[in-house]
């Protein structure tokens, strides 16, 4: 695989602009992102620039061993199977080893596909906390389960407020102060839209659980939607 550096990083120095991304979850994403491509391409016959149904099967069940591989070990033993990334604005360009790509196919190097052998995906930059994430393509919603378990909290304690005690009983049985179980409580009253996203995760990530508390939110619905952009 190879990697192209910014010449900004090759020549030294710090540079106040530049974030660092956890590699582990790249290569998780690339990985899913490369196993998705091929199944695309093999299930249109796509593979070879030619294809015949007739000969498909033998290709058609290379890709399917390597789908499976991709998605269940990550890039692991297929890490040689990417030529290149490059990371352009909002496009993420990949290109895949012809020559790797045709062996583990078995499919003769002239006859791949050149929309198999190169595509390209948007992307762009998330931040949860204090964490960059770079999300590619249309990812699957991933809920930020901290916030779930506050937002849980915070209806089982405006219950106990309503069933009569005192809240500064509620704070004493838990170890805390009131004052965190009154800023914490108001997760309960976001909009029922608002906290729908919290639990199935399509809430924009950077609305974590300490920005939220941070926020001075409207008690009108309809405005807590467009402050939350959902």
């Amino acid at each position: 695989m190879r990697y192209y550096v910014s010449n900004r990083l090759i020549a030294g120095g710090t540079d106040p602009s530049g974030w660092r991304l956890s590699a582990p979850n790249m290569e998780k994403q690339i990985a899913a992102i490369v196993a998705d491509h091929i199944e695309v391409q093999a299930k249109s016959y796509a593979l070879n620039k030619s294809p015949d149904l007739h000969k498909a099967k033998p290709s058609q069940k290379c890709a399917t061993a390597i789908i499976a591989s991709l998605r269940s070990n990550g890039l692991g033993q297929y890490k040689d199977l990417i030529y290149s990334l490059r990371l352009h604005p909002k496009i993420l360009r990949v290109k895949l080893d012809k020559k790797g790509l045709a062996k583990l196919l078995s499919i003769n190097i002239e006859d791949l596909s050149e929309e198999l052998i190169e595509f390209e995906l948007p992307w762009q930059k998330k931040r949860r906390g204090v964490e960059n994430k770079l999300i590619i393509g249309d990812p699957e919603p991933e809920p930020d389960l901290i916030l779930i378990r506050m937002l849980a909290k915070a209806h089982h304690w405006v219950q106990e407020m309503k069933d009569g005690i005192p809240l500064k009983q509620i704070a004493l049985s838990l170890g805390v102060t009131p004052a965190y179980i009154r800023t914490r409580s108001k997760l309960s009253f976001l909009s029922p839209q608002i906290q729908t996203a919290i639990v199935k995760g399509t809430l924009p990530v950077e609305f974590t659980t300490n920005q939220i508390l941070s926020m001075k939110i409207p008690r009108d619905w309809q405005l807590q939607n467009t402050l939350f952009g959902v």
